[in-house]
C-alpha cells in the first residue's frame, strides 16, 4: 500500500487497506491514523466510518462510536451494521448506569 500511496495520495482506499493492515498487526494507533486521512479524503466513506466506529466501540469509546455510526447512517440511511452499532452503545451505556 505504500507504493500505491506515493503514486497517489489522495486515495481513501488504500489509506482503508493500509489501516486493515495495521489491524492485523494490532496497531490501533496506525488504524486509526489511516482510517482517518481516509475519511478526510473522502468523508462519507462508509467502509472507513464504520471501521473507526467498531473501533471505538472495542475500546469503550462509546460517544466517538457514536458520531461514527451517525455519520454512516447520514451516507446510507438504514445501514444495518451502524444500527447494531448504535443499540449496543445504548445497551452498554445502560449498563454503567
Amino acid at each position: 500500500m505504500n507504493e500505491a500511496l506515493a503514486i497517489d495520495p489522495d486515495c481513501a482506499l488504500a489509506y482503508l487497506v493500509r489501516a486493515q493492515g495495521y489491524s492485523y498487526l494490532n496497531n490501533q494507533a496506525e488504524v486509526e491514523n489511516n482510517l482517518k486521512k481516509a475519511i478526510g479524503i473522502q468523508p462519507d466513506f462508509k467502509d472507513a466510518l464504520l471501521q473507526l466506529g467498531r473501533m471505538k466501540l472495542s475500546t469503550e469509546n462509546y460517544d466517538e462510536a457514536k458520531e461514527f455510526f451517525l455519520k454512516v447512517i447520514e451516507v446510507e440511511p438504514g445501514n444495518r451494521e451502524a444500527s447494531d452499532g448504535l443499540k449496543m452503545i445504548e445497551q452498554n451505556s445502560k449498563n454503567l448506569k
